[in-house]
């Protein structure tokens, strides 16, 4: 039986993560998230479902600030409705994007990192 409503501590227990995970990305993210007549925070399954899915873009390797942007163009797309499943061509569009920006930042990088390994120790170090 799917519950209609959590408090933070249930809701944390159904996505696998600590509650002060949760509050910060309902911050970082700017997800509304209703309250009670106590201030208390109440989730329902939607927001459980959204949070599964922000915590699998997480565990991807994808930084919040990604995250925020694929769920800003999905509500977008879909006229206000969030859908991140896999099946969502948009979100993996995104997500492709999103990674092979990383992938070219860490070559960059990479190649700094080499350019100044050959400035300091010469050319009989470099790796093959």
């Amino acid at each position: 039986m799917v519950k209609e409503k959590y408090l933070i501590n249930e809701a944390a227990k159904e996505v696998h993560v600590e509650s002060h995970v949760l509050r910060y990305w309902e911050e970082e993210l700017e997800l509304p998230i209703k309250r009670n007549e106590q201030g208390h925070r109440i989730y329902t399954q939607e927001d459980i479902d959204r949070f599964i899915a922000i915590k699998e873009l997480k565990d991807q390797g994808l930084q919040l600030r990604a995250v925020k942007t694929v769920l800003a163009q999905i509500h977008n797309d879909n006229g206000g409705e969030e859908e991140m499943r896999a099946d969502n061509p948009f979100a993996q569009k995104q997500l492709t994007k999103i990674s092979k920006i990383g992938e070219a930042k860490m070559a960059a990088a990479k190649n700094s990192d080499d350019a100044k390994w050959n400035e300091r120790f010469g050319r009989k170090y470099e790796a093959s």
